[in-house]
């Protein structure tokens, strides 16, 4: 993964397992873990090992990959299992929110290209012409996710017929991007767990969490959730993980002004679009986060709350899915909007400043 992996090392408070960090670069993000007990270097080589593997797998620049391949249109591709059953789980989520989550969305993201007219407009002072109806016909019928197909062996290909043959350049384009790293997160606990730790916080991105267990201080791990529109490091407020449970947030993060300030035209001041219309979302919201037993879940969830709000979500059809994989499907979410932030009842959300040392636990 081009770098060794950063470790610290600390002593549990009062003579308790021995806490520890590990920290190193992958998935295009970071990965971070914060634990106590177990073998710490057996931990480290098995976490980074299990990383790789999985980014081998479903990296969109890797061209070997699982879905490289998928998406080189060159027929029936036999894939790993963890890849089998990670599309599964993305077809079945799909259809959970009604297609406001899709592993489709790429050919969406490439037609709007919001980055590139950022760039034009910076260099000329125009704002790019928006696709055309026609455009943005062809792009949504790239993003259905009815073109992904498995057959009886387990083999996976994108169907291109419906886009007249289209070039892989410009057809559908399978992108597993948030759920993939959902998925991953879940696996590293799971296997640092496994390893003998008591308690273990694993970050990707800080974005997709998964938690076990305590900290060695006996505290539920705290997450601090991102102001919207702020930077990085500046958040809003904060929720307490339960043992073994996921939270997953997606925000529409766009800078919304530029040279000193001045503010983007609405045009180009957004980076979410509606993979059910085509266009820019109207939802309104500008983060979610989902809480809930799967990364997968929440990572599915949260995208399609930010795309189309709570309402999209099928909840018959995601217990469905949820027994078929033996999991519950109990889920709660903090959603920010520019009136305000709503939450559900299990969400544990505590604002800034009103928990005694509040913080986030990463």
């Amino acid at each position: 993964m081009g770098e060794r992996p950063l470790v610290e090392f600390e002593v549990g408070e009062g003579g308790g397992a021995r806490s520890w960090r590990v920290s190193f670069p992958a998935m295009g993000t970071r990965v971070d873990l914060i634990g106590a007990g177990g073998d710490l270097p057996h931990i480290t080589r098995g976490v980074c090992r299990l990383v790789a593997e999985r980014e081998a797998l479903w990296s969109v620049f890797r061209p070997d990959s699982d879905v490289s391949r998928i998406n080189s249109g060159e027929g029936w591709c036999e894939v790993d299992p963890r890849t089998d059953s990670l599309l599964l789980d993305s077809l079945a989520l799909s259809e959970v929110t009604g297609g406001a989550f899709t592993p489709l969305a790429g050919a969406l993201a490439r037609l709007w290209d919001v980055k590139g007219a950022r760039r034009s407009f910076l260099a000329s002072g125009r704002v790019p012409e928006a696709p055309s109806q026609e455009e943005i016909d062809g792009a949504l019928r790239s993003c259905d996710p009815a073109l992904l197909e498995r057959d009886e062996a387990a083999r996976w290909r994108l169907a291109r017929a419906v886009n007249g043959g289209a070039s892989p350049s410009r057809g559908p384009a399978l992108d597993l991007g948030a759920i993939a790293k959902g998925a991953t997160a879940d696996a590293v606990r799971d296997a640092v767990v496994a390893a003998g730790a008591e308690g273990v916080l694993v970050s990707l991105g800080t974005s997709s969490i998964a938690a076990f267990g305590r900290r060695w201080d006996g505290r539920p791990w705290t997450v601090g959730l991102r102001e919207p529109g702020a930077a990085e490091n500046e958040w809003t407020g904060s929720v307490e993980l339960s043992s073994s449970s996921a939270l997953s947030t997606s925000g529409d993060y766009a800078p919304a002004s530029f040279d000193a300030g001045r503010p983007f035209p609405e045009a180009l001041a957004h980076e979410t679009f509606d993979p059910r219309t085509g266009r820019p979302s109207e939802s309104g919201v500008l983060q979610a986060s989902v809480i809930c037993a799967s990364g997968v879940m929440a990572e599915a969830l949260s995208t399609a709350l930010l795309v189309a709000g709570e309402e999209c979500v099928d909840g018959t059809r995601l217990d469905v899915w949820g027994r078929a994989r033996g999991l519950s499907t109990r889920w709660e979410s903090v959603v920010a909007r520019g009136d305000g932030i709503a939450f559900s009842e299990g969400a544990g959300w505590v604002p800034k400043g009103a928990r005694g040392t509040g913080g986030s636990a990463l």
